[in-house]
């Protein structure tokens, strides 16, 4: 049989309908690869930020996101978008990282490790780990409020942010407004019992805090500049002004020149070679959990021992009857596991006290006169506590006038801010000790007094008369302000310290510590009306019976 060939004509009209077909169904076949692709994609990144949300949810920084994009993945959802490729999983929070999925396929987690910028990479068989430098690490942090200039919060791994909803403290969110220093309120933080912390962590937005899990309150006080006006230390009484206040970051290039009208980078966020965005102070006088029989005398058994378990609170009995050395090492305990905290923790000092000081009276804080803390019980005070009267007469009194979480109009003008968000207990009270002391002509501190009044840090006497040799030394210098008797009473370094500068502010006294008196003690005492408030600075032996203090934790991500 003869075969008959294809035309040229069928030829052509052949490869005509296997171009339209090819024409039609590349795209189909395309599209369904890469819709595999993408939902292998979707199974494997949820998989990973699964557990990735687990193993790194207790990371340093929980808030911070790298920057990555292409495609956005948020519990089992898939979104395009520009650039590379970003897991964000919020299915607990918080969550430290984000799943990356490089353009070339690669797989890694991008976290904030509180010094760089890591990305964990995976694979079949190893993690590996790549850091890039701080400063180019691109991350966004939560919420920042744009007069802060950069001075914005920064959190250690315990902390659990809480804003307050009336007098009730609720769990926050960090991304979205939960302070405002330009209306009076500063930021806080809590740290919880150990048992309780996972809880609080994975808590949602606007929950209450249970106050019987809480161990401290911390409050922010961001790194600032103030205008100097009165470096001459000249009595000043009856011109208080507000302290013209511009808030800066650690980056900005410091003003150090000390002259009245400069602005003045304050020195208390400045911590040996380490540069500062602020500072976590505690929100009450340091005390100790309801067990401790430590306020009674100074001779009970535990107030000088390891035995101590801080908390900062209110409405509990101040912690008292220790010496300066071993209220230092009492604060020191704040880092630990016990607390969540990993940064410094430790006593306060001078400086410190007096950038506290000068925030309360500038705009961003109450402005006037910090009430003081009359009650007085058994010489013992009670946080929290505010007189219902001004301070111009002995106001001490048996019973707790303004009750820290009672009151009906939020309105605490024992607090720096006049409200609930500010710092109390800095006027009236008990007396506080900062570091800050009397040292010699080569500017070594003094312990003390004398053998039976002393700091309990090693030293010698101030009244020439021997030293102590059994104590603790003395820690680094970055953590106390020491007073050379070589210059007596050294304005300038009062200029810092919130004493010289507003001298006789509300008739606060002001003084220099002295031969016989090398410690200063800040804020003044419950019933010494019109001589105390938080501009109050006298001095003491080192050790003294009523006498309090607070605890500082230096955060530097």
């Amino acid at each position: 049989m003869n075969k008959k060939a294809f035309t040229l004509v069928e030829m052509i009209a052949v490869i005509i309908v296997l171009a339209v077909i090819a024409l039609i169904s590349t795209p189909l076949i395309l599209n369904a690869i890469n819709s595999s692709k993408q939902a292998a994609f979707k199974l494997s990144a949820k998989s990973i930020a699964e557990a990735a949300a687990q193993g790194y949810k207790r990371a340093l920084i929980t808030d911070y996101v790298a920057e990555y994009t292409e495609y956005e993945i948020v519990d089992s959802t898939i979104n395009k978008i520009e650039g590379n490729v970003k897991l964000n999983y919020d299915g607990k929070s918080p969550v430290s990282g984000n799943i990356i999925i490089d353009t070339d396929g690669e797989i890694s987690l991008a976290f904030y490790d509180g010094t760089n910028c890591a990305k964990k990479g995976f694979s079949e068989t190893e993690v590996t780990v790549t850091k890039t430098t701080k400063g180019n690490c691109n991350v966004q942090r939560g919420y920042e409020e744009e007069i802060l200039n950069g001075a914005y919060p920064e959190l250690d791994s315990g902390m659990i942010p809480i804003y307050y909803d009336g007098n009730v403290a609720k769990k926050a969110n960090v991304k979205e407004e939960w302070y405002s220093y330009e209306n009076q309120k500063w930021a806080n933080v809590i740290l919880v019992k150990t048992s309780a912390r996972d809880k609080y962590q994975d808590m949602e937005t606007g929950k209450i805090i249970d106050e019987d899990d809480i161990l401290a309150y911390l409050v922010w006080i961001p790194r600032f500049s103030f205008k100097l006006f009165n470096i001459a230390g000249s009595v000043d009484t009856g011109n208080e002004t507000t302290i013209d206040i511009v808030f800066e970051s650690k980056t900005t290039t410091k003003s150090t020149i000390i002259a009245n009208g400069n602005y003045y980078t304050h020195p208390a966020f400045t911590f040996g070679d380490e540069e500062l965005n602020g500072i976590w102070v505690g929100k009450f006088e340091t005390s100790v959990d309801s067990e401790s029989t430590c306020y009674s005398s100074m001779n009970t058994t535990n107030c000088n021992n390891d035995e101590q378990s801080p908390r900062i609170l209110p409405n509990v009995k101040s912690l008292i009857y220790q010496q300066a050395a071993n209220q230092f090492l009492t604060a020191q305990k704040f880092t630990s596991d016990t607390y969540g905290i990993t940064s410094e923790s430790t006593m306060m000092n001078n400086s410190q006290w007096g950038a506290v000081a000068y925030l309360s009276h500038s705009a961003y804080g109450i402005d006037n006169e910090v009430r003081i803390n009359n009650y007085a019980s058994s010489n013992n005070t009670l946080t929290g506590c505010g007189s219902s009267v001004s301070n111009d007469i002995s106001t001490a009194s048996s019973t707790c006038d303004i009750i820290y979480g009672t009151v009906t109009d939020y309105n605490y003008p024992q607090s720096t801010t006049g409200n609930i968000t500010g710092i109390f207990d800095m006027a009236g009270g008990t007396w506080e000790y900062v570091l800050g002391m009397r040292s010699d002509a080569n500017d070594v501190p003094y312990s003390g007094v004398d053998e039976s009044n002393n700091s309990g840090f090693n030293g010698n006497y101030s009244n020439a008369e021997g030293s102590l040799t059994t104590g603790i030394n003395y820690p680094l210098e970055k953590y106390y302000n020491s007073y050379p008797s070589s210059t007596s009473c050294n304005v300038y370094k009062n200029v810092r310290d919130a004493i010289y500068m507003v001298r006789g502010w509300y008739g606060d006294i002001a003084n220099c510590p002295a031969t016989l008196y090398p410690w200063y003690v800040r804020g003044g005492y419950y019933s010494s009306g019109i001589e105390s408030g938080i501009f109050d600075a006298r001095t003491s032996s080192g050790r003294s019976n009523n006498v309090s203090f607070r605890t500082v934790i230096l955060v530097n991500k």
